[in-house]
């Protein structure tokens, strides 16, 4: 009774934990929406030598959003590998959501089909906006320094944006089993001492 008791609220505690971070989450992707062209306006008419940094303000919302996408990640795999596996035969969410790709009628069905989209939406927003910050922190330089300013600035800024982008494409999660080690590796074979 005691250890159903303790896998219910450790059960409960961690789905709240997701909820929350869900929606930290949420709102670092709508600050940076609506602070960064913010910024930006701000930049243009008061400190124009801001410019030059909007860029990396891009790429820190964008490491929130990472962050608490690998929190969700890392709380999803606790459940699934410690908590859900107490509870056998029950079908828990997170055993529930790798179920995919189950042929039900004409179409496959993804459960993970969300999180993709969110995926390239991240990509697509702030992958927008950190060219926009790019071409006006560009813009800037060209007035005040010049072609090779504007150059050296540029490619700094290009290998940033090309390195992030390859980056988080391979590390933003979408599902609790993208890494590569289990959270509880066992032996594949139990009477091989290691």
């Amino acid at each position: 009774m005691i250890r159903d008791d303790l896998l219910r609220v450790q059960y409960e505690a961690l789905r709240q934990e997701i909820l929350a971070t869900q929606h930290r989450d949420f709102q670092v992707i709508s600050v940076g929406a609506v602070i960064i062209p913010a910024v930006n306006y701000l930049i243009q008419t008061k400190a124009e030598v801001l410019a030059l940094a909007l860029p990396l303000l891009v790429v820190i919302v964008v490491l929130f959003h990472l962050a608490n996408t690998h929190a969700i990640v890392r709380i999803a795999r606790y459940l699934a590998d410690h908590v859900e596996k107490e509870l056998d035969p029950t079908i828990g969410w997170e055993k529930w959501i790798h179920e995919s790709n189950i042929s039900r009628g004409r179409r496959k069905v993804d459960h993970r089909r969300p999180e993709r989209f969110m995926r390239a939406a991240v990509t697509v927003l702030f992958g927008a906006y950190f060219v926009a910050a790019t071409f006006f922190a560009a813009k800037y330089a060209f007035e005040k320094g010049g072609l090779t300013g504007t150059l050296v600035l540029l490619a700094f800024y290009s290998a940033v944006g090309i390195l992030l982008a390859v980056y988080l494409w391979k590390n933003l999660p979408v599902d609790n089993q993208d890494e590569e080690q289990p959270s509880n590796p066992e032996p594949k074979d139990k009477d091989t001492k290691q």
